[in-house]
Parts: structure tokens; C-alpha cells; sequence
């Protein structure tokens, strides 16, 4: 704030100037405290869209612009012409569509371009597109020339290739759009077998399978084209063969079936066109069932009994979903998940090895190396031969060839499980060792130093944990920890496990029992 100014410089804060300054510029009186508060005010009228438009129609001809700078002349304009009742005119920000006859077609377009050139703007014939239905192949086709004589860059669209933000509005648009989703997973194939097989998996299960298709699933009636979806299913089939190294077919049922449920439910996260499409559509149905009511109020509600059907015939249920929960994907996708995996189990009733697997991958903590992030910085990526193996033990298929253990002399099945439990095995030293070696890095990582191995923690048994901590955890005690590796196939776990997931982690009561004097120490 400037207080006075004088020829050369600021003038000087003094008393003087200041006792100036309220002298010019006195002080406003502080506003009455007594009185009384106005009553509130009536809540405003609602204002109809009919309204609206005839307050517009009076705006005089010419009118200047207001405050936002959009000259009433132009809203004047936009609703002052007649066009016809069927017309569609919809918008959003400068994605329009326009349907009618052809003429009142031809007349809207053309003061859009007229319009926009009054601004500044030019519209690109070129990627605007006209799509022609009902009426003969004759009126079709005068439609056509009619067009093209007034618009020759307009780019006239078939029912094939009849697409709206990529996805097809006619159900002929639908095989085409398959058929590109197919070589898109194709050329992706291609590229990802390029990359570590762990980095692969990982994009193929969450960027370039799914997560490519769920729009289109969500925007047409694809659940009735099962032929169209097979032949993207069959390409993504094998992609995941190609990059896992494992076999998989359709003949065999259980495999794949189980590789395309989700990671939550025994699977690998590879989930089929075939199945997503109807829960897709029926969420994406329900989304907006209340906004289709808002727009066309007088236009009858969609059939889709034939959709409910066919949910309640794949899911084994006899009713749907409640209605407030019908707009969630994941409440139409669930249970058909759930169906299929008791289907397997079914399947797998007088095998105990597949019931047993198949319970222990349904558990939350088998799947979670398949959401984690493959990043070698982190300690996270494995290499090939891990991939498969991990993959190949999952799904229960075959891994190596029928041979015998080179140390105990027995019977090794093609599925890899006498590694998992023989005495001699390399493998699970290594395992028990990793396991608690993550534990106390931890420790020592979150400033509580740890040691492995430790001695002298029990004075009447020679027992010892596989680690605890060099300072008191709680109650002037250590902590101490021990891991136990078990085998869920085991021939002494197969008759439990077969039946309840998780039934081999027994061991590890049998474990504490051990250790129970020398906690009381």
C-alpha cells in the first residue's frame, strides 16, 4: 500500500503521516450489532428445461455476449431451428452424435460446420463417419450418393465396422472386433516372449489380457457370440503356453480351466472372454439402466431375461443378485468362479493329489507371488525355470518325465511332487534356509537385531529355534521363531489335505508342543 508520495521518494511512516492518512481516509463505522438476522430465504422454484428454452426464444435478435462471453445470438440460433421429433442430438465435449433422416441429418451437419467456422474452428470430414440403417438397399444407397455429393471426404460405415469408442454397436460388428482383439494378443505374444518370463506373465495377466477386452465385454452383447470368444480364448490359450512353457488344451479340461480362474479362486489370473462377457454386460447393464430411464423416459426397459438365465444356469443359483449390488461386476463374476471350481472339484472327488492341490491354491497366501511386482530390485523376480515350475505345480501338469530319484532310488511322477518331500532333496534345505533368512533380515532391517541358529536356549534339551532375537522382544524374553516346510501331496497329509485346505500345517502344532518346555524357561 502506497502511504503518500512526494516528488523523489516514499514517504516516511511516521506518526505524522499516518495521523494524515486517517484524517483523508477515515475509518468506516463497524456495522450494528443488534440487528435482527433477514428471515431465510424461500427455497428457489425448480426450473424446467421448457422453460429454459422459452426464456431463450426471447432473447432479441443480436443480443450482445455476457459476462462468460458466449453471445446469447448463438444459443438463440442453436435452439431456434425445428428439426425433426426422431432426431438424436447427443454430446459430449466435442464428441457428437447426430441421427435422423437423412436430410434433417444432412442440415444439422451442416450448421455445425457452419458454427464452428463462425469461432475459429474447422471440422475434419475425414474423421467424421455416417452409418446408414433401415429403410431398402435402394434408399440405402441414395442416402449413400446423396451424402457423398455434399460431403465426398465423409467415411461411410457398414454394420461391420460400425464402431463407437472401439467398441461394436451391431452385433455383425462384433466378429471383426474379435478378430483384432486376437491379433492384438498375437503380435503381444510375440513381443513379451522377448522379456523374462516372470515380467511376461506378469503384463499378460494384468494389462494385455483382461484388461484389453473388459470395454468391449461391457458395451455389447458378446456373451451371445461363443464362437467369436473361443477364438480369442484359444489365442490367449497359447500365449500362456508359450511364455510358461507348459501344456495346456482344451481336452484338458482341468488345466485350463483352472489357469483361467482367479488367483483368489486356484487359478492363474488368465481369465476367458467366454466367461467375463456375461457378468460384464449384466454389471454394465444395471450401471445404467437409471441414467437410460433419465434420457429416454418413454422407451421400454431392455430384455435381458435371456442373460439372467443363462447367469443362473452357470452359477448353479436359483436366484440373482440383490439389486443393490448388481451394478459390481464381482457380484456376477463370483459365483461363476465359484461354480467352476467346485465343478473341478467334482472332478477330482476320487483323486486325492488334484483335491489336495486344487484346496491349497484356493487358499489367499498360495496366490500372492502372482500379485506381487516382478522386480528384481525388491527380491521379487524369479527366474524361468522357477515360472515354470511354480506354474506347473499350480495347475498339476507335467513338468518332467517319469523317472527315478537319483538319491532315494524312488518313483518320480511326471507332476514334480517327490521333490517336495524326499529327504534328499536340494531343494528344501534351500527353501528352509530362504525362509529364514527373509525373517531376519527383516528384523535386522527394522533395527532389532536377530541371529539364526542360535545356542544355549534350552538347558535340559538340545533343541533349538531356527532364529530369534539378540535383545528382549516383551516380558524381558526374546523372540525366537522356527519354520516349518511341509508337503501338502505327502502321502501322510493327502488324506487331510484332500479334504480341508490347510491340514498339513499341523506339523507346526506338533512343532510348538516341542518347544513348549523351553518356553517356559
Amino acid at each position: 500500500m502506497r502511504l503518500i508520495l512526494s516528488t523523489d521518494a516514499v514517504a516516511t511512516p511516521s506518526p505524522a503521516v499516518l495521523h494524515e492518512l486517517r484524517e483523508k481516509h477515515p475509518e468506516c463505522p463497524p456495522p450494528p450489532t443488534s440487528a435482527p438476522l433477514a428471515p431465510p430465504a424461500a427455497a428457489a422454484p425448480p426450473i424446467t428445461a421448457a422453460e429454459v428454452f422459452s426464456a431463450v426464444h426471447t432473447f432479441p435478435r443480436g443480443s450482445a455476449a455476457g459476462p462468460d462471453g458466449l453471445r446469447p445470438q448463438r444459443l438463440l440460433d442453436m435452439v431456434g431451428h425445428k428439426f425433426d421429433d426422431h432426431c438424436l442430438n447427443a454430446w459430449f465435449l466435442d464428441d457428437g452424435t447426430v441421427g435422423g433422416k437423412p436430410a434433417t441429418v444432412a442440415h444439422v451437419f451442416g450448421e455445425i460446420i457452419r458454427k464452428a467456422r463462425e469461432i475459429g474452428l474447422v471440422v475434419n470430414e475425414a474423421k467424421c463417419e455416417l452409418h446408414i440403417s433401415g429403410g431398402t438397399e435402394q434408399a440405402q444407397n441414395d442416402a449413400v450418393a446423396f451424402f457423398q455429393e455434399l460431403y465426398p471426404k465423409l467415411r461411410i460405415l457398414t454394420n461391420t465396422d460400425f464402431l463407437l469408442l472401439g467398441a461394436p454397436v451391431l452385433v455383425e460388428g462384433i466378429g471383426p472386433a474379435v478378430a483384432e482383439k486376437c491379433a492384438t494378443v498375437k503380435m503381444a505374444c510375440d513381443r513379451l516372449e522377448l522379456l523374462p518370463r516372470h515380467h511376461a506373465l506378469f503384463l499378460l495377466k494384468n494389462c494385455l489380457g483382461a484388461p484389453k477386452i473388459i470395454y468391449m465385454l461391457r458395451c455389447c452383447n458378446a456373451w451371445k457370440q461363443p464362437q467369436q470368444l473361443y477364438q480369442l480364448d484359444e489365442a490367449m490359450r497359447l500365449c500362456f503356453q508359450t511364455l510358461c512353457n507348459v501344456r495346456t488344451s482344451h481336452d484338458d479340461y482341468p488345466c485350463w480351466r483352472q489357469a483361467t480362474l482367479p488367483v483368489s479362486r486356484g487359478g492363474i489370473g488368465i481369465r476367458r472372454a467366454e466367461e467375463l462377457a456375461l457378468p460384464a454386460f449384466l454389471a454394465s447393464i444395471h450401471s445404467v439402466t437409471d441414467l437410460i430411464s433419465l434420457l429416454l423416459p418413454d422407451h421400454p426397459a431392455v430384455n435381458i431375461s435371456a442373460a439372467f438365465e443363462l447367469w443362473k444356469t452357470n452359477a448353479r443359483l436359483a436366484e440373482l443378485p440383490e439389486h443393490n449390488a448388481r451394478k459390481a461386476q464381482r457380484t456376477w463374476d463370483l459365483p461363476l468362479c465359484n461354480a467352476s471350481l467346485s465343478v473341478l472339484l467334482d472332478i477330482f472327488r476320487d483323486d486325492e493329489i488334484n483335491r489336495a492341490r486344487l484346496l491349497a491354491q484356493s487358499t489367499p497366501e498360495a496366490g500372492i507371488w502372482l500379485n506381487a511386482l516382478p522386480s528384481a530390485h525388491i527380491g521379487n523376480l524369479l527366474d524361468d525355470d522357477t515360472v515354470k515350475i511354480s506354474v506347473g505345480l499350480r495347475l498339476g501338469v507335467s513338468i518332467c518325465e517319469a523317472h527315478s530319484c537319483s538319491k532315494c532310488h524312488k518313483p518320480v511322477d511326471v507332476y514334480g511332487h517327490h521333490g517336495l518331500s524326499c529327504a534328499f532333496s536340494a531343494g528344501r534345505h534351500p527353501r528352509h534356509g530362504g525362509l529364514n533368512s527373509i525373517l531376519c533380515r527383516s528384523l535386522v532391517s527394522a533395527g532389532i537385531p536377530a541371529k539364526l541358529e542360535p545356542r544355549g536356549t534350552s538347558h535340559t534339551s538340545d533343541r533349538r529355534p531356527d532364529g530369534c532375537t539378540t535383545f528382549a522382544w516383551q516380558r524381558g524374553m526374546c523372540l525366537a521363531w522356527d519354520v516349518t516346510c511341509v508337503d501338502t501331496v505327502a502321502m501322510s497329509h493327502r488324506k487331510a489335505t484332500s479334504v480341508t485346505a490347510g491340514s498339513a500345517a499341523q506339523a507346526e502344532d506338533r512343532k510348538r508342543d516341542s518347544f513348549r518346555l523351553a518356553n517356559q524357561e
